[in-house]
């Protein structure tokens, strides 16, 4: 849909790729062992739990669990939380769309990195989430087109990333990522939905919001884990790379 489109023009703007030759492409077993490379990666496995974990649960929270959240939540009519998920969608893409620019320009001053400044806007995704599950609905507009424009510098480490590794793994990396994202995002929609579920519905039928910021809670949580294992795994991981 709308996500994977302009996901797919910021990676071809900022990171276009040589369609490789079926003699670069290499044999099978040339090509099964540049997937294991990338899989025993100290790089990969740096970035890829915050990646995939910040991803996953916008795709999760914005394919499914947004608007019964504006229902249960915020109390919003139905027709109003059309309108604020329709600015979800105009603000997530316009982030995928200029952030690319943006980080183009600042990481070319050589002041900061591109994985580096991809993690800073991913934590300030991470820090909109908080009043979120704190369930501050005074302004639901505002608060959610935030968190939907931050949500696409998760987008970022699909271009930084790839820089890592000979060109030729370039477009495996990114495919790589991208099968974790979407398979954690169906992981978390059900989690989701299992979470809300221990709390009993309320007496208008609604789920309890309760559920939602225990849910919520736990998906915080585990991208705070995220970045810590980011920041930290320069002592976990291992140097050596298989």
């Amino acid at each position: 849909g709308i996500v994977t489109l302009a996901a797919a023009t910021f990676l071809f703007t900022v990171h276009p790729e040589k369609p490789q030759t079926l003699q670069e492409s290499g044999t099978l077993r040339e090509q099964l062992e540049g997937l294991r490379s990338i899989f025993l990666s100290r790089a990969l496995w740096k970035i890829a739990p915050f990646t995939v974990l910040t991803q996953a649960t916008q795709l999760a929270v914005l394919g499914l669990w947004a608007k019964p959240w504006l229902r249960d939540v915020a109390g919003l009519e139905p027709e109003v939380a059309a309108n604020i998920l329709f600015w979800m969608m105009v603000s997530m893409t316009t982030g995928f769309l200029t952030l690319g620019v943006v980080a183009e320009r600042i990481t070319s001053t050589g002041w900061v990195s591109p994985m580096t400044l991809g993690v800073g806007l991913m934590t300030v995704f991470v820090a909109v989430q908080l009043p979120i599950v704190l369930e501050w609905t005074a302004m639901p507009l505002l608060l959610l087109v935030l968190y939907s424009f931050f949500s696409s510098s998760g987008i970022l480490p699909f271009s930084a990333l790839p820089q890592q590794f000979p060109k030729h793994l370039a477009g495996r990396v990114i495919t790589l990522l991208n099968v974790m994202v979407f398979s954690g995002a169906f992981a978390i929609q059900w989690g989701i939905g299992m979470i809300i579920d221990l709390w009993p519905t309320t007496t208008s039928g609604n789920y309890s919001p309760l559920g939602y910021q225990a849910a919520f809670g736990v998906l915080l949580l585990l991208q705070g884990l995220g970045l810590a294992w980011y920041l930290l795994s320069a002592r976990i991981l291992p140097q050596n790379e298989s």
